[in-house]
């Protein structure tokens, strides 16, 4: 029961790593799932993927770590894994600026293929530590992400620096993402959405019954109105002789009245 508890998770998100060949993408994902660094890193064939499960803002995250393959003759095996992903890092090598010049045709094929237009793009600057022979200055890496509409970080998988950092902000934005959309879908207080359609009551059977019956009064008080008023209209015959003469003697005031 202890293992499967462990192996529950509230959240899970898949994050692509992409870009250039060497750029140091598995030593990346090497570096934060086990905390290892190697210099003798095998190329990445097609694709590979680690997890790990954090633990973000009081909740149980896991991660897919998607390590795709940077030479383009097994570039389009990886790109079928940018489909669904929720956060996407493209990664150079500070000290190599061919592999930077390449970012925007990484950017590219993301735009196209992933499915998410929504989904987090991170421009990573890889070995930070080699600063001091760098060809891409930390200005025109943040210029590229401004232009991108993107996020840049420099880190260093040889020696730790800005991984456990890197990843923690995109857990954390993740969470924070996913439960403001949970919170706001099930805010009953907020105007119901267009696509619900407003179903009239129909009225039940003694309703309708009590509907019926009542028109069945009103036409009766109507009816019997219209026989008093009939009744009303109705003239006697012993009362004909005397509306002749009243009519008689009205008449005759009259034309007396005009001579």
């Amino acid at each position: 029961m202890e293992t499967q508890g462990k192996s529950r998770f509230d959240f899970i998100f898949k994050i692509v790593l992409v870009g250039d060949s060497t750029t140091g993408k598995t030593s990346l994902i090497s570096r934060y799932v086990d905390d290892t660094f190697s210099t003798s890193t095998l190329t990445t064939i097609g694709i590979d993927f680690k997890l790990k499960t954090v633990e973000v803002e009081g909740y149980r995250v896991k991660l897919q770590l998607w390590d795709t393959a940077g030479q383009e003759r097994y570039a389009p095996m990886g790109e079928m894994y940018y489909r669904g992903s929720h956060a996407c890092l493209v990664v150079y090598d500070i000290t190599r600026k061919s592999t930077f010049n390449n970012m925007p045709r990484w950017l590219n094929k993301i735009s196209e293929l992933k499915s998410d237009d929504k989904s987090l793009i991170v421009l990573v600057g890889c070995k930070a530590d080699l600063s001091d022979i760098r060809e891409v200055s930390s200005d025109t890496g943040q210029k590229l992400a401004i232009e991108e509409g993107a996020r840049w970080v420099e880190v260093s998988s040889k020696n730790g620096e800005g991984v456990e950092q890197l990843f923690s902000d995109i857990a954390r934005h993740l969470v924070l993402k996913k439960t403001d959309y949970l919170h706001q879908s099930s805010d009953m207080s907020r105007e119901p959405v267009s696509s619900f359609d407003v179903v009239p009551r129909l009225p039940s059977v003694t309703e309708q019954r009590g509907g019926r019956k009542s028109v069945l009064d009103r036409l009766s008080r109507l009816s019997l109105s219209n026989r008093r008023s009939r009744a009303k209209s109705v003239i006697k015959g012993d009362q004909l002789a005397d509306i002749k003469q009243a009519n008689t003697q009205k008449n005759t005031q009259t034309w007396c009245c005009i001579l």
